[in-house]
């Protein structure tokens, strides 16, 4: 879900991830931070790109 809205407009902020998912910033900053670590999404600045296309199942 969060890949898909990513990959929809480019990007998404943790205000962005926080009204999709209709949770607390804290929650989404969390979330964020954790998809950074895996490296599923970069930080550049405010915002959060995709870090690289995996293929499925990959």
């Amino acid at each position: 879900r969060v890949a898909a809205q990513i990959e929809a407009s480019g990007e998404i902020t943790v205000a962005q991830l926080r009204d999709t998912l209709g949770t607390s910033r804290k929650f989404a900053l969390a979330l964020l931070e954790y998809f950074d670590g895996i490296r599923l999404t970069r930080r550049v600045g405010d915002r959060r790109v995709l870090a690289a296309v995996r293929p499925p199942g990959g």
